[in-house]
C-alpha cells in the first residue's frame, strides 16, 4: 500500500520540479534582435559589400533569421539583397536573400527572411555580417545601437572591388548595420545535465517512497 508522503518526499519532489522549471526556463530563452538601432542616417549609393563585425559573449547564439535594413518602411524594398555571415578565417557560414518589396516580414527597421536551418555562432569567436548593396535603396551609413550577446569589433567594414557578396574587411569611418540577425542564447550543456540529474533523483527518492 501506498505511503502517505513525508517531508523527505516533499523535498526531493520539489528539487525534481525545480530542476525541470530550470531546463524549461533554458529552452524558452527569447529570441531577440542582435542589433538594435538607436539613432541613424541613411544615403544613397551602391555596389558596395558593407557590414560590421562581433566577437559573441558567454553564450552561443543560435541565429534563424537575417534582415536587411530599410528605415523608411514606407514602400518596402525596391531591390534585393544577399547578406552573409562569415567566420573569423572569412568562411561564409550563412546567407539568405531579402527579396523587393514587402514579402519579407518587416521586424523593427529590417525586413527578415528564415534560414533553412539555424546556425550557431560560437561564444568568444569573431564573425563578419554583411550586405551587398546596390544602389535601389539606401542604406545604412552611419548611427549608433545596442548590441545584445555579442560585442562590436569594428562597425564599418566595406568592400569596393567585387561585383557580388564577398566579406567586407577594410574599415572606414562609419557604421555600416546593414545587417540584422534574430538570435536566441544556446543554454550550456552543462545546465541540461545538472538539470536533469536532479530531476531524475528526485523522481528516483518519490518512487521509493511511495512504494
Amino acid at each position: 500500500m501506498s505511503q502517505p508522503f513525508s517531508n523527505h518526499s516533499f523535498r526531493f519532489v520539489g528539487i525534481a520540479a525545480a530542476a525541470l522549471l530550470v531546463a524549461a526556463a533554458q529552452q524558452g530563452l527569447a529570441q531577440v534582435a542582435l542589433l538594435d538601432p538607436v539613432a541613424w542616417s541613411s544615403t544613397a549609393g551602391g555596389g558596395f559589400s558593407l557590414g560590421y563585425s562581433i566577437t559573441v559573449g558567454g553564450q552561443d547564439l543560435s541565429v534563424s533569421e537575417m534582415g536587411y535594413f530599410d528605415r523608411p518602411h514606407t514602400v518596402g524594398l525596391f531591390g534585393s539583397y544577399d547578406m552573409g555571415i562569415w567566420d573569423s578565417l572569412g568562411s561564409l557560414v550563412a546567407s539568405a536573400t531579402v527579396p523587393s518589396g514587402n514579402v519579407a516580414p518587416l521586424i523593427g527597421d529590417y525586413h527578415y527572411v528564415a534560414l533553412g536551418t539555424p546556425v550557431i555562432l560560437q561564444s568568444g569567436h569573431t564573425y563578419t555580417i554583411g550586405a551587398k548593396t546596390t544602389g535601389a535603396d539606401d542604406f545604412f551609413w552611419e548611427g549608433t545601437a545596442t548590441v545584445n550577446g555579442a560585442t562590436i569589433v569594428d562597425p564599418a567594414l566595406f568592400d569596393n572591388t567585387h561585383s557580388s557578396l564577398v566579406e567586407p574587411t577594410s574599415s572606414a569611418p562609419h557604421q555600416f548595420f546593414e545587417v540584422n540577425l534574430m538570435v536566441t542564447p544556446v543554454p550550456e550543456p552543462a545546465t541540461y545535465s545538472v538539470a536533469v540529474g536532479l530531476a531524475m533523483l528526485g523522481f528516483a527518492s518519490w518512487s521509493r517512497v511511495r512504494k
